[in-house]
């Protein structure tokens, strides 16, 4: 039988309109710590011009693609139950989404959970291409 009920996953608090693509760029730190993406994460730094990397002609910040991997983080959630990237020891958490090889991004044991569900090698893929760190 059919469930009664509709699932809708919706965050529109931080939601913007931009003109251009370039204009698409924020360095204002939103979001659930576990589901940000690494420019998220970084945002803080995106703009400092005390740094030594700063260039005012280099658009830095969070942008759309920080929307795919949110949205993917909440999918592995839906489908799992639990965070993807969740780590009780915070600073390698943050360690392994900014600056983890891209093989280390994800480890085995939380793709695991995926493995057993119908279509799980398609999940993995999916996953392992909408996680992409600087897109």
């Amino acid at each position: 039988a059919a469930p009664s009920f509709d699932l809708v996953v919706t965050d529109f608090g931080e939601s913007k309109l931009y003109s251009a693509t370039q204009e698409g760029y924020t360095t204002r730190n939103r979001g659930t710590e576990y589901i940000k993406s690494p420019e998220m994460l970084t945002v803080a730094n995106a703009s400092s011009k005390e740094r030594a990397t700063y260039d005012r002609r280099k658009k830095m910040g969070a942008n759309k693609a920080s929307d795919v991997w949110g949205a993917a983080c909440v999918l592995y959630e839906v489908l799992t139950g639990d965070y993807l990237f969740f780590d009780e020891d915070w600073i390698r958490f943050f360690i392994r989404v900014t600056g983890a090889s891209p093989e280390d991004l994800i480890p085995p044991e939380r793709l695991a959970p995926l493995q057993q569900l119908p279509g799980g090698k398609h999940l993995i893929d999916f996953f392992k291409n909408a996680l992409i760190r600087d897109p």
